[in-house]
């Protein structure tokens, strides 16, 4: 069931890469250097998504009581 999971998340990467790919070619054509581009690439995106995650779940305590 392992293998399974494994091979249908990597299935999943190549239908997103497939689907994508176009788009990200001409956002990529489009920008006059990285720091203008709209996705800039970072190596270590699955942390700042992670982040992103985070600070969501935690602001949400927040929400009611600034309201």
């Amino acid at each position: 069931m392992g293998s399974e999971m494994a091979r249908s998340r990597e299935e999943l990467m190549e239908m997103r890469k497939q689907m994508f790919a176009p788009i990200e070619k001409k956002l990529h054509e489009s920008w006059s250097s990285e720091e203008d581009s709209l996705f800039y690439y970072h190596p270590s995106e699955d942390r700042i998504v992670l982040s992103h995650a985070l600070f969501w779940v935690m602001s949400q305590n927040l929400k009611g009581r600034i309201r």
